[in-house]
């Protein structure tokens, strides 16, 4: 007698099936028989009707679970579930863009002044758990320390990431022509000592009254926190001028953020 195929009725085990009364094997590469030697069905009173039946023969693993027995037991359970870390683990510490608007954002405050996750939330137009998540990364990344029961942006690495990195980081991303809101030296503060030839970037917003060549922001949120708040757009002016402008953009660029954070 060969049961071909007969399926578990617990929808976790569904995509099992018995084959040869009792021998499991498991569609998904890296899963251990052990787990369902338990949900095997009892042919053992069958048997005794029927001596033609088999006995029930254990399988043997296949796959990562057949790999991880010769990998240390440390490492075992990710070998058998490879796809068992979750994507925010193994992001953990890393920046993402909208880290830098936020840190942007916290760089403004001054003295004792504090912000809420819901106000910062406003702030930027995302999410109080994006700005949670952001200002974990940022600590992760020795972006924010913190001192006297209190966190605060740590402004010497950060002055040395924006400087130095970011243009790496998020090179720039340019479209065609569009209007939208003026940025890099074409915004205020550098929109007063540089004349540049050609059209002026600007990011596509439907607000905009300028045309120029698109200039993709840090952070898709970036024009609408800007257009709220003065000193945040001059902060992300600045940081594109870094990441899209030439030597002598960015030497300015570079200069401003120092006198505004080292004053």
């Amino acid at each position: 007698m060969r049961l071909s195929s007969v399926l578990v009725g617990n929808s976790r085990f569904a995509n099992l099936e018995f084959v040869d009364a009792g021998c499991v094997f498991g569609r998904q590469s890296g899963i251990s028989t052990s787990r369902f030697r338990r949900k095997l069905p009892d042919f053992s009173r069958t048997r005794s009707l029927n001596p033609r039946i088999p006995a029930p023969q254990p399988c043997q693993p296949t796959g990562l679970a057949a790999e991880s027995r010769n990998i240390s037991p440390l490492f075992q359970p990710l070998a058998a579930r490879p796809f068992a870390i979750r994507e925010s683990r193994i992001a953990k510490g890393v920046l993402r863009p909208q880290d830098l608007l936020l840190l942007l954002r916290l760089s403004l405050l001054e003295g004792g002044e504090r912000r809420s996750f819901s106000q910062l939330s406003g702030d930027l137009k995302m999410s109080v758990s994006e700005v949670h998540a952001g200002v974990q990364r940022a600590k992760a990344s020795k972006l924010i320390l913190h001192r006297q029961g209190n966190d605060m942006v740590n402004l010497a690495n950060l002055f040395e990431f924006v400087v130095h990195g970011v243009k790496y980081w998020l090179p720039p991303r340019r479209g065609q022509l569009t209007r939208g809101i003026p940025t890099a030296h074409a915004a205020s503060p550098l929109d007063e000592q540089l004349v540049a030839d050609g059209p002026p970037p600007v990011w596509p917003h439907a607000k905009g009254q300028v045309r120029g060549e698109a200039l993709e922001p840090i952070y898709r949120s970036a024009p609408d926190a800007a257009l709220a708040n003065a000193e945040l757009y001059e902060l992300l002016a600045l940081v594109d001028a870094i990441r899209a402008g030439q030597a002598r953009e960015r030497k300015l660029a570079g200069a401003y953020l120092k006198e505004k954070w080292f004053r």
